[in-house]
């Protein structure tokens, strides 16, 4: 399951709000995870047990720990060197911003794990409604890898907004950008990301990794390879179910207001702002 997913967990289930989310997403980067919540997240130690010891530094956890038989130096070694993936991070930006504390966060573990289909895939499905039904599963997957590499390539921790806004062309400084892919052949729909000038500027440095200070040719440039990036991930899984697509040339756009049939327009709050996810049965722009 994406590492990501327990924010879009806790944003479904109401306990965590939008307005909550742009802080904490921006929490995740460059922050460690202590070694109370790394062993609360393996089963190493439980909730209860963390209340009977001194969490204020990782040096006084561990002699508590040791002390009292519940955590070995090797153990703690072992879960220093483990990978750490975003579901830590973002309980770590939790405990620290008081929004939970271990009890809670052990509970929120249990019932993360114990889910038969993604946050991710449960947002997409209820945002598509009855009107996009036989569209929910494709969609969904498609928006399960453009998270994944948010993460992967961008860095960018995100999560999808439960709830519908409209995104309006013009409003706020800059006004929209976007780009757009189609993918033809076993499948016909066309994806995309829509922003606004600081976001688009946001998404374009961290995927070339280069400053910018406007939207130019780089910028494009940039976000429209992602965007090619993100369809020839989907692309390769579907081929792995026999469906074969083609990839057109990427197009992009200012002042968009996106139409086109069978589209879902998906707000996503992210560590840089507010960006747009589109899927579409053809072009939306």
């Amino acid at each position: 399951m994406n590492s990501n997913n327990l924010a879009q967990y806790l944003l479904n289930e109401g306990e965590i709000t939008l307005s909550q989310m742009g802080s904490l997403l921006a929490g995740i980067r460059g922050r460690e995870a202590r070694l109370p919540v790394l062993a609360l997240r393996q089963g190493s130690i439980t909730s209860e047990q963390l209340e009977r010891l001194d969490t204020s530094t990782d040096d006084s956890f561990m002699r508590d720990a040791s002390e009292q038989g519940m955590l070995t130096c090797a153990q703690a070694d072992h879960l220093r060197q483990g990978k750490v993936g975003e579901t830590v991070r973002f309980a770590q930006c939790l405990l620290d911003a008081g929004l939970a504390d271990y009890a809670r966060l052990e509970a929120w573990f249990r019932d993360y794990d114990a889910l038969e289909e993604t946050p991710v895939h449960r947002a997409v499905v209820s945002l598509c409604g009855d009107s996009l039904s036989r569209e929910a599963g494709r969609y969904s997957e498609f928006m399960e890898i453009f998270m994944d590499s948010l993460m992967d390539f961008l860095h960018t921790p995100s999560v999808i907004a439960t709830e519908w806004e409209p995104c309006e062309a013009g409003s706020g400084g800059g006004g929209v950008y976007a780009v757009s892919q189609r993918l033809c052949g076993g499948i016909d729909m066309v994806t995309g990301i829509m922003a606004m000038e600081q976001e688009f500027l946001g998404l374009a440095r961290r995927y070339s990794q280069e400053e910018m200070e406007e939207i130019d040719e780089l910028a494009i440039d940039s976000v429209e390879e992602f965007v090619n990036v993100v369809n020839g991930i989907f692309s390769v899984q579907l081929a792995e179910r026999k469906i074969e697509v083609d990839l057109e040339p990427p197009r992009w756009g200012t002042q968009v207001a996106p139409e086109g049939e069978g589209r879902l327009l998906m707000r996503l709050s992210t560590d840089l702002g507010i960006i747009h996810a589109v899927v579409s049965a053809n072009e939306f722009m």
